[in-house]
């Protein structure tokens, strides 16, 4: 085949017209320049079978498969996570004396995901013991692939190893690390290693280590956090505050309230996201959450169904079923949750005619009705006998299980 249409094929790829690509180059004689530009043409479309096809077409053809078309056939089975069909062609590129470069290397590694995070380990340990010179994208596979099965020892320990070869982590190494850390212990862990090691902690490590803390209820970590994020040379932003805010339980509504005031007076807008976050920290006291609830559109902020449940929440604690029925009216689409607690609310205040009033809006807006509406709302009817009768009678109608 001449240049002219190698050249063809490699301008066709460019493009992605990778099924042109391949048309033309099987319209000549076979050449294993032309067919690795067509599973390059291949690879760039994401059409990782076509690109692995070639490498068995060429094999069938007797042409000898160079190290850059290998390198294309390991990549597309790395991007399929086809690791033990990687390692396999890389095995045979090594009896076929091509030199193997680190790109091949980095294509197998690549493709270990969860269940085989402990061959991809042993893949990097093999690495080692053949003096491949691997780099920052090989240690971030083997990361990838210990935080996919959910192993924080050794994506530490990876960190580590990126200290020791002087490489700065990237934000996939970041990414994969932050993903790993179940617990909020092993997020500050990874912010005391970062230290040390002099790495740069940016604000995608520190929201996460916040919400770590917040998922965990760890407050007083997570305000430490907020307070000293200066000193690890990062910015807190509106997901530092709204994780912090989240980290306190309703009893501290107080200081969220707190936190939130912070946020505002450093200038920094609340999202809709933050303010969500705030009325459900405020859900014990509905005075305070009906009070951010009306004065979010201030903000130019509507309030979503999780501030209206968190709102309504606060009303049913406080059995204020009243204000609980002005809010509801107040607001469109609400949820099942939001009836929920409504009727809730209402059977607490023995209000038994406005739980069937919600059950019947619930018809008009379409919203199915389960098990725990049927049981606030019996309980409400519970000294009308003939209603509650009615609505045990019909639970089954609906396919629901009678408790």
């Amino acid at each position: 085949m001449s240049k002219d249409a190698t050249h063809k094929v490699v301008s066709l790829g460019k493009a992605r017209r990778w099924e042109a690509a391949l048309a033309l180059a099987f319209q000549e004689e076979p050449n294993v320049i032309t067919w690795g530009a067509s599973a390059a043409a291949c690879a760039r479309s994401r059409q990782w079978a076509q690109a692995c096809g070639l490498l068995g077409c060429c094999s069938a053809a007797q042409l000898e498969i160079n190290v850059i078309l290998e390198s294309t056939a390991i990549n597309a089975l790395a991007k399929e996570t086809r690791w033990s069909d990687s390692l396999l062609t890389l095995q045979q590129l090594s009896l076929s004396q091509l030199e193997s470069n680190l790109f091949c290397f980095n294509a197998v590694i690549s493709s270990f995901k969860e269940e085989s995070w402990a061959s991809g380990l042993s893949f990097l340990t093999q690495m080692r013991q053949l003096d491949v010179c691997y780099d920052l994208v090989s240690i971030n596979a083997a990361i990838a692939a210990c935080s996919d099965g959910g192993q924080w020892q050794f994506s530490s320990a990876l960190l580590m190893e990126l200290h020791e070869k002087e490489l700065q982590p990237s934000e996939v190494t970041l990414g994969s690390l932050v993903k790993c850390c179940a617990r909020w212990q092993q997020a500050l862990q990874l912010l005391t290693q970062m230290v040390n090691a002099d790495f740069a902690v940016n604000s995608v490590v520190l929201n996460s280590i916040v919400k770590a803390c917040s998922s965990a209820m760890r407050w007083e970590v997570a305000m430490w956090l907020l307070d000293n994020a200066q000193q690890f040379a990062v910015e807190a932003d509106v997901v530092t505050y709204t994780a912090a805010i989240s980290s306190f339980a309703p009893g501290y509504w107080d200081s969220a309230l707190a936190v939130f005031d912070a946020m505002r007076a450093s200038r920094i807008e609340a999202d809709g996201i933050a303010w969500s976050s705030l009325v459900t920290a405020c859900s014990q006291t509905w005075e305070v959450a009906c009070a951010l609830l009306r004065s979010m559109p201030q903000s130019s902020i509507q309030p979503d169904i999780v501030c209206l449940n968190a709102a309504l929440k606060a009303c049913e604690v406080s059995s204020v079923w009243d204000q609980g029925l002005a809010l509801l009216a107040s607001k469109q689409s609400p949820s099942l949750v939001t009836f929920n607690t409504a009727i809730s609310a209402c059977a607490k205040a023995q209000e038994w005619q406005w739980s069937l009033q919600l059950l019947k809006d619930m018809v008009l807006e379409q919203v199915v009705a389960d098990a725990a509406t049927f049981n606030a709302a019996i309980s409400a009817t519970e000294k009308k006998w003939q209603i509650c009768l009615a609505l045990w009678q019909e639970m089954p109608k609906i396919q629901l299980q009678r408790d």
